[in-house]
């Protein structure tokens, strides 16, 4: 039977998950800047095909080139944003656990008082 975590070492492990994601969100933001400059490297060489368009579509042939060349950063680029989606997973699940131990519980907000009206001004409540 696996024996359930301290107080003490749940707060731990919050902590470690919480430098780990800072550390992987700073790291996906180096390797998006990466992936940009690659981009902006191809296209002051080779032209865009549609100067007055921002982003790249995937679907268009005439992206194909600049496609191929960035592959390799896009990729470190993508699996950099999974790594960092799975350590904030694994936070949520150690905060939880740690919310459990020391009952703390989540309360949904209350819903906002609106007053509804009809053009006329007419009070719908």
């Amino acid at each position: 039977m696996k024996k359930k975590p301290t107080k003490q070492q749940l707060v731990e492990r919050v902590a470690e998950l919480a430098v780990e994601l800072h550390q992987a969100h700073y790291a996906v933001t180096c390797l998006r800047d990466e992936y940009k400059d690659e981009c902006f490297r191809y296209f002051r060489k080779h032209g865009e095909p549609y100067p007055d368009r921002h982003g790249i579509n995937y679907n268009d042939p005439a992206y194909d080139g600049v496609i191929r060349y960035t592959k390799q950063s896009y990729d470190r680029m993508n699996e950099g944003k999974r790594r960092q989606y799975n350590i904030k997973r694994r936070l949520d699940t150690a905060v939880r656990a740690l919310m459990l131990e020391t009952g703390a519980l989540l309360v949904r907000p209350k819903p906002a008082v609106v007053k509804r009206v009809t053009i006329a001004g007419v009070t719908l409540q």
